[in-house]
């Protein structure tokens, strides 16, 4: 997390906290600046906070991305261990009197009309600046609120454009804001007028693949090799061994056909007579 003195700041996607590459800090220790991995179509939110503030000073924390103006709120003041906390955080910004649209990283758009060739790019596109001021708030006559005013759609580059970083802050849809009742919000009667700037971070969000890709982040790990499966290894014996086996296993075989074999019994075939059924003189009268 980056930190100035007493004041840190970070990005967050569904409520965790992006992790920053390459941190580096100004000379005179007042900005910060690292970069984070960004995703299509996800929202995200800008915190800050302030470690030792005090009820005597008003300081606010305003946020440009792509070098729009989101606008400013004040930080708000909590009693935590015997010292004042004070804590911000921007997620949607303004567009009327009751609506907001979200913060949230969209794919950038490319075209080869060359009449885009031209066209003004900020320099700080692909950057996400919160920063944090001592004020000074003052009262005024009434005066209509403004609101900012918003891209109806993402800013194109032409594809030869050198700021090309594949993604860009774009807005969500228009959500109902909350409104106490009898409140008028479209009017306001004070001025935060910056005295000084105490600390500046600058995100620079590009897609994990391009911050792998350009030494910014760290390659994934390299996949585990599966390992061979064993093969067992059954060392040479001595032949004279090997042909004892061999023989001591033809005699148990001999032995097994020795005893499952029947002897074979010779048969001495035997002519049987007859005895004859006449007496010796009969006469057998055959007609």
């Amino acid at each position: 997390m980056p930190d100035l003195g007493r004041f840190s700041c970070w990005v967050e996607v569904d409520g965790a906290r992006l992790k920053e590459y390459s941190l580096e800090y100004s000379a005179d220790g007042t900005e910060a600046t690292c970069w984070i991995p960004s995703e299509v179509d996800k929202e995200f939110s800008v915190h800050w906070t302030d470690s030792n503030s005090t009820p005597s000073r008003t300081i606010y924390g305003y946020v440009k991305v792509d070098g729009m103006d989101c606008g400013g709120y004040p930080l708000l003041l909590v009693r935590a261990g015997g010292r004042w906390l004070g804590t911000g955080h921007r997620d949607s910004v303004s567009v009327s009197p009751t609506t907001r649209r979200s913060l949230l990283f969209g794919r950038q758009q490319f075209t080869d009309d060359d009449r885009f060739l031209d066209t003004s790019i900020s320099p700080d596109l692909g950057t996400i600046c919160p920063e944090l001021d001592d004020v000074f708030v003052y009262r005024t006559p009434p005066m209509p609120r403004q609101y900012a005013a918003l891209p109806s759609n993402a800013q194109k580059l032409h594809e030869r454009s050198k700021k090309a970083t594949g993604h860009s802050v774009q807005f969500g849809t228009e959500f109902r804001r909350y409104v106490p009742l009898g409140a008028r919000i479209d009017i306001t009667n004070t001025v935060a007028e910056s005295l000084k700037r105490l600390a500046k971070f600058t995100f620079k969000y590009r897609p994990i693949d391009l911050l792998k890709a350009n030494g910014i982040a760290p390659p994934d790990p390299p996949r585990p090799v599966p390992r061979p499966a064993a093969i067992e290894v059954i060392p040479d014996e001595d032949e004279e061994v090997i042909a004892s086996k061999i023989k001591a296993l033809q005699d148990q075989l001999a032995a097994i056909r020795k005893k499952t074999q029947r002897p074979v019994t010779k048969v001495k075939k035997e002519i049987k007579v007859e005895k004859s059924i006449f007496l010796p003189g009969e006469v057998i009268d055959l007609t």
